[in-house]
């Protein structure tokens, strides 16, 4: 009976040890450029890689890219994904900056899986998103632990100042309507004083009534009754 226990503890050893749960020796994510982004992510872990398998990405968020089912990846394993039977491909969601790569070829354990992902500069300032990545291997899962490095870093430029010039006063006209704001111009802004005989202003080509600087002549009228004193 002893025998047969052993034997039992033994294949659930064997059992662990095949389908436990993958370490990562190589996690990383780096970045460069500007108004494309090139993301460089590098996995090691100690379980193989079998056709069917996923590695997720997440985190990568505040990219411009849109959703794409079938986003182009790069780097020297991209040709172990694919979408659809189409290589060197895997699945993106903006809203939570999520990558799903779909396995169509095999990796050996402890060996670096490295691709790459083109992604549209961020729109809003933001600081370094929280990159994780996780497996699901047939062999052994890496349950989400983070990346390290620092990506999708995005300072906006500065709004450019905008200036404001507040119109000019408004004319008023006086309640005797033969003498207008002397300080008005004819576009009913606020002008210079309008004299008379030339004091704040100008005399006319004949040299009599005073004109303002708003172009228009003021003249004094006079009416003489015979017999009394000009009014």
């Amino acid at each position: 009976m002893t025998k047969y226990i052993l034997l039992f503890l033994a294949i659930l050893s064997t059992i662990g040890n095949v389908s436990g749960a993958a370490t990562a020796a190589t996690k990383t994510i780096s970045g460069t450029g500007t108004t494309t982004r090139t993301l460089t992510i590098t996995l090691n872990v100690d379980k193989a890689m079998a056709v069917g398998d996923t590695i997720t990405i997440s985190g990568l968020t505040g990219t411009a890219t849109a959703d794409a089912g079938s986003l182009a990846i790069g780097g020297a394993a991209a040709g172990k994904f694919s979408v659809g039977g189409v290589a060197s491909k895997g699945a993106w969601t903006q809203s939570t900056g999520t990558l799903v790569l779909t396995a169509s070829g095999t990796e050996t354990a402890d060996q670096n899986i490295v691709v790459t992902v083109d992604l549209a500069e961020p729109t809003l300032t933001q600081s370094a998103v929280s990159a994780k990545i996780a497996t699901n291997f047939v062999a052994g899962a890496l349950a989400e632990t983070a990346l390290t490095g620092s990506v999708l870093v995005y300072t906006a430029p500065a709004a450019a100042a905008i200036a404001i010039i507040s119109p000019p006063a408004a004319c008023a006209v006086s309640a005797v309507s033969a003498f207008a704001d002397p300080t008005c111009a004819a576009d009913g802004r606020k002008d210079s004083p309008v004299g008379v005989g030339g004091v704040g202003g100008s005399k006319d080509s004949a040299g009599g009534a005073s004109r303002g600087s708003f172009g228009q002549a003021f003249s004094v009228s006079v009416r003489v009754v015979f017999g009394r004193r000009p009014l």
